[in-house]
């Protein structure tokens, strides 16, 4: 009968003297006696090494925890010695790479793309990279309040703040910020209490004859238009410009592209698009178009079905009173953090000051 034998292959970074040691006990307890000179012998060994200052003998050990330790290089800071789970710097770029060595800091910046520039009043630049923050901001529970038209227009912000903590008493710092008469900005604890408000039409307050709108205000309601969204056909197009590349640079001289409908080029060879336009009563008959080999052709439009008109807000005073909302609440901020620093050096002095009291 084959007899196997186990060996194990956990392995400790012991001194080297200590696993002399450890071996000498196993043998010494095999053998049932005998162990305790070896044991004495080793024991002196280690403490020979540890008197004379041998590392090799005693500190071996750590100096290799330590070696390790020291190969640990942080992919948050760039440091050695830690990982980046433990790391406390502060890193400005979003993605959580090494400020100086970003990819994106290298490469090309991107622009934004001109589009519509065919015909007059049809141009405007496109923004391709725009993106929703990560994490939650407190300014983003801001709503536009409007009084209503029988009402007294010309109440500030203390009387608009006064009745809501009346009618809410939700223990919140209410800030309202007067853009025009009768409108408000307004901070709210969450976009959720917002939206219970916006449910009503009307919603009174107390303490007064007070009848207020609540609209949650984002960057939706800071826009002062959109564009109108079409379905145009072109002709005159070279065959040399029916892929989907060449008809978008197409698209691009009277708007943004949105769809290029391939299937019927491939099927037909007629050019359809849909695209975002600033105004689709606009859009010339024809424009100019050069290709590589410098031929000049003739791009015929043709609107063949309008599926949102589109709209424009001709005053821009609720953006402005946007603008001048965040500089306040970076103005209540930074008082906040003042006020805190402050209150934290009279805490350390009264610290220093205590040993002398007693």
């Amino acid at each position: 009968m084959r007899q196997f034998q186990y060996k194990s292959t956990f392995q400790t970074n012991l001194p080297p003297t200590a696993s002399n040691y450890q071996q000498k006990s196993s043998a010494a307890t095999k053998s049932g006696g005998g162990g305790d000179s070896d044991i004495q012998t080793s024991k002196a060994i280690y403490a020979g090494g540890v008197l004379n200052g041998n590392q090799d003998a005693a500190g071996g050990g750590m100096e290799n925890k330590q070696h390790a330790t020291n190969k640990i290089i942080c992919h948050k800071c760039g440091e050695k010695g830690h990982n980046s789970k433990g790391c406390e710097a502060k890193v400005k770029c979003s993605i959580t790479h090494i400020a100086e060595l970003c990819a994106w800091l290298h490469q090309k910046k991107p622009v934004a793309s001109l589009v519509g520039f065919g015909g007059e009043g049809l141009g405007i630049f496109v923004a391709d990279h725009a993106k929703e923050l990560p994490g939650n901001n407190n300014n983003d529970a801001v709503a536009l309040v409007r009084l209503r038209d029988d009402c007294d227009l010309e109440i500030d912000s203390e009387d608009l703040i006064n009745s809501l903590a009346k009618t809410y008493p939700w223990r919140w710092d209410w800030k309202a910020k007067k853009v025009s008469d009768g409108v408000f900005l307004l901070n709210f604890p969450s976009v959720a209490r917002i939206n219970e408000a916006a449910i009503y039409d009307w919603v009174p307050l107390k303490g007064g004859n007070i009848m207020i709108k609540v609209k949650v205000w984002n960057d939706d309601a800071m826009a002062i238009g959109k564009l109108a969204l079409i379905w145009v056909s072109a002709k005159g197009v070279p065959k040399t410009m029916k892929n989907y590349q060449g008809l978008c640079e197409i698209g691009s001289m009277i708007g943004y592209v949105q769809i290029v409908d391939v299937d019927l080029v491939n099927i037909s060879g007629l050019v359809k698009l849909k695209i975002a336009v600033v105004d689709h009563t606009k859009i010339p008959r024809w424009t100019k178009l050069t290709t590589p080999n410098l031929m000049v052709y003739r791009i015929f439009f043709e609107v063949e079905e309008v599926l949102d008109e589109g709209w424009t807000k001709l005053e821009d005073e609720l953006s402005q009173g946007y603008e001048q909302w965040m500089d306040f609440q970076h103005e209540e901020d930074e008082n906040r953090e003042a006020k805190k620093a402050k209150k934290m050096q009279m805490l350390q002095s009264v610290q220093v000051l205590e040993p002398g009291w007693h």
